[in-house]
């Protein structure tokens, strides 16, 4: 190559390189960038879970939350979306599913801060299975482990059920009692209390 040319290539050269410096620094002078699809971010991804959950749609729901923890592992809301797998799973009956679901969130190192909602939950599927011991071994982990709370009542509540289903009346009455007074299903449990003393 004789000097002239090597000036020429070289002046080739740097222009392609401050050209494509330049796109790289201002993508949207690019013809394409309008065109350009969306970044997925966590907030897209779990939002867009979130809408097939509210739909009743939940088989895409299960499938957008798994996608959400692929892509976002290390996220804060992995403990909400795994969550939210095992409700979609109940919602649409698949109890095999939320077992496994559940199972997952509670096996998960640290402990999860949902674990009674897992505990409840799957106390629930079973009881849905008619397996009513298995399902008031779990509202019992659900009620031990948020003492005070909501969700213990429900739980309370949910092995006074399981009784029922049993026919054990007298069994299911005390555990309707058990139910705290200053909680809204205080008198829903005094009720089903009454009427099985009846």
């Amino acid at each position: 190559m004789r000097p002239g040319e090597r000036k020429g290539a070289r002046v080739g050269l740097t222009a392609i390189f401050l050209l494509t410096l330049l796109f790289l620094l201002h993508p949207e002078w690019l013809p394409a960038a309008e065109e350009s699809g969306r970044y997925i971010d966590e907030e897209l991804q779990m939002g867009l879970a979130d809408e097939f959950f509210k739909e009743g749609d939940y088989y895409r729901a299960v499938t957008e939350y798994r996608r959400f923890l692929f892509f976002f592992s290390r996220s804060g809301r992995a403990e909400e979306a795994l969550s939210r797998i095992a409700k979609s799973y109940f919602n649409g009956k698949k109890w095999d599913g939320t077992f496994s679901a559940c199972d997952e969130g509670l096996k998960k190192p640290p402990p999860s801060s949902r674990a009674n909602e897992a505990y409840l939950l799957k106390g629930l599927a079973l009881s849905e299975k008619k397996e009513l011991s298995q399902a008031r071994f779990f509202f019992q982990k659900a009620r031990e482990s948020s003492p005070g709370s909501a969700l213990a009542d429900e739980a309370q509540f949910q092995i006074a059920r399981a009784y029922v289903k049993e026919e054990k009346w007298r069994e299911a009455a005390e555990e309707f009692r058990k139910i705290d007074r200053t909680t809204k299903l205080y008198p829903k449990g005094e009720y089903w209390a009454k009427g099985l003393d009846r």
